[in-house]
């Protein structure tokens, strides 16, 4: 039985005051209204349509603490430091923190007034920290980029796996999962996980009209291409770059800057201070490219992206389309390229094969990689067959390059840098004569 959730707010009277807006898109309403009403919800919805909103006026319009399940330090970090500067007493509780700073938290959550609590899976299942939090009045958890539990909990993030011991912990707290893409397999494991029974679903069309879509076959490291993409568009253009591996994002930042493109890399493996100094000059409009892996810009509301580039083909088409959608969030035109070759395909077949071959996971990563390889190859509009995995039905989009040849670049038959090299040698040659 769950609570029942007090409200201390109306929906549409928390949106106006704390985030100016007057009125909700989607089925934001509806599932903020079920939500309060006591129901476990999963809402699916591209990335522009404003996820965050759910859960953010849901906390506002209800008494206690709501938990927000996150995957990303930078993003907890990005999402509270938006909230306390309206004035919503929001905080993260993670291993960014020094002992001090984490002492200072902790008081102000068990003081019970803190409304949203920002944390990753590995802290919230802390047999210690579960302990703080059952004092607390605790009425909803959420499971922000939900897809992540399918993908990162079988391989690497394994409490990801765990969530459903919340119920345990919380039997009376409502329950939601919230992500921009999820295809079936997705969509069963978040049901698994996170041991929904009779919830309610909201699902919203995953097309990006504003969105126009091309695939080029990769040479080398697919770095020369990159290049003659972004130079298609005017100086100072916002952009994202993918590549598949930190090795590869170095190289290819290092690349695009020797060649005038000013851009940052993001990974990982960078140290705190690089990440923040890439991360915060891109969302200033100071570097306007940045070169990441596929990790980067979950959660980042950046409206002006105006092309994402995949350096690399990535592993799923749901992948592709969270990471794709990045770009024009503000509803303007713009554009993904992606950048495919047999090796991408073949070094990502080699990763898979190093685990157990035998298993479901296994054939359902396979299932899911052969599906992007063949959209990456694909004879007929890449719109149509991006929505049909994900249950949608279209027309023909005019807005691929399938569909209209026209929206692809035309790239230079070799490697920019060989065409240099070229032209460099007859310079040196005239100059002599």
């Amino acid at each position: 039985m769950k609570n029942k959730i007090v409200r201390i707010a109306e929906p549409l009277d928390a949106l106006k005051q704390y985030f100016g807006y007057d009125s909700f898109r989607g089925h934001q309403f509806e599932a903020i209204e079920s939500i309060l009403d006591g129901e476990d919800i999963c809402f699916y919805a591209p990335t522009s349509l404003g996820k965050s909103i759910v859960y953010q006026i849901s906390a506002l319009c209800s008494e206690g603490t709501t938990i927000v399940i996150s995957p990303l330090i930078a993003l907890m970090s990005d999402q509270v430091d938006s909230l306390v500067a309206k004035g919503i007493n929001a905080v993260f509780y993670n291993s960014s923190l020094t002992i001090k700073q984490s002492r200072a938290v902790l008081e102000n959550i068990q003081s019970g007034t803190v409304k949203l609590l920002y944390v990753a899976p590995e802290t919230l299942l802390n047999d210690s920290f579960i302990e703080i939090l059952q004092n607390l009045n605790i009425q909803m958890i959420f499971l922000d980029e939900a897809h992540v539990c399918s993908s990162w909990g079988h391989d690497f993030r394994s409490d990801y796996k765990k969530l459903g011991i919340l119920r345990t912990y919380f039997p009376k707290a409502v329950f939601a999962a919230l992500t921009a893409t999820a295809d079936e397999i997705t969509r069963r494991d978040i049901d698994v996980i996170l041991k929904f029974n009779n919830h309610i679903v909201f699902m919203h069309s995953f097309d990006r009209p504003n969105i126009s879509y091309a695939a080029y076959r990769k040479y080398g490291k697919g770095q020369d291409q990159t290049l003659e993409l972004i130079q298609t568009y005017p100086v100072g253009t916002c952009g994202i770059v993918y590549c598949f591996t930190r090795k590869d994002t170095e190289e290819m930042a290092k690349y695009l800057n020797s060649n005038g493109i000013k851009c940052l890399p993001f990974h990982a493996g960078l140290k705190k201070s690089e990440k923040e100094l890439a991360q915060s000059t891109w969302m200033s409009g100071d570097t306007p490219v940045i070169v990441a892996t596929i990790a980067f810009g979950m959660g980042i509301d950046k409206p002006n992206v105006r092309f994402v580039i995949h350096a690399s083909m990535p592993s799923s088409l749901e992948g592709y389309c969270q990471e794709s959608g990045r770009a024009g969030r503000d509803g303007l035109e713009s554009n993904a390229h992606l950048i495919y070759g047999p090796d991408d395909y073949e070094i990502a077949k080699w990763v898979l094969s190093q685990g157990d071959v035998t298993s479901k996971i296994y054939s359902n990563k396979m299932l899911k990689l052969n599906k992007v390889y063949r959209f990456s190859q694909a004879d007929t509009c890449r719109r149509v067959l991006m929505l049909s995995y994900f249950g949608e039905e279209s027309l023909p989009c005019q807005k691929c390059d399938v569909c209209d040849p026209k929206i692809a670049v035309k790239l230079s038959p070799k490697p920019v840098s060989q065409v240099k090299k070229t032209t460099r040698r007859k310079t040196v040659a005239r100059r002599s004569r």
